[in-house]
């Protein structure tokens, strides 16, 4: 698995993050963490997400975590969709009650079919909304 910043693809500037995960041994999940202090009690995050091709079949997610602990096994993160809903870019978005000051933000892929996969993620964005719009 590999996971780097790439000028080859973006959706918007000069450069995205390629992750690009072998799962022929069935099963993988690599990700991006980031700690947050937060002065808001609910956050959006907002990102955008790009596959070569549109597919019925599902073998790979999406997948984001927010929590208190930084994460560090598959079973934390929640799938926000399939990975290969379009062809092209496709926003992402996940709104979240977080009730600590301190949290960990993570987004990536799990990959649960034998195949090798390469998704390019960009322009993500963490941002404070009203509890009105849950």
């Amino acid at each position: 698995w590999r996971i780097q910043m790439v000028s080859n693809l973006s959706h918007s500037g000069r450069a995205s993050l390629m992750f690009f995960l072998d799962g022929s041994q069935d099963d993988g999940t690599i990700w991006i963490e980031k700690s947050l202090r937060l002065k808001m009690s609910y956050i959006m995050i907002s990102f955008w997400f790009w596959s070569e091709e549109k597919s019925e079949a599902t073998f790979c997610d999406v997948i984001v975590y927010v929590g208190i602990d930084n994460p560090s096994c598959e079973e934390q993160f929640t799938a926000i969709g399939s990975a290969n809903q379009v062809a092209g870019w496709k926003q992402y978005l996940y709104s979240v009650h977080v009730s600590a000051s301190k949290v960990w933000v993570a987004i990536g892929i799990n990959v649960f079919w034998e195949t090798k996969v390469c998704y390019y993620i960009d322009d993500i964005q963490i941002l404070p909304f009203s509890d009105n719009t849950i």
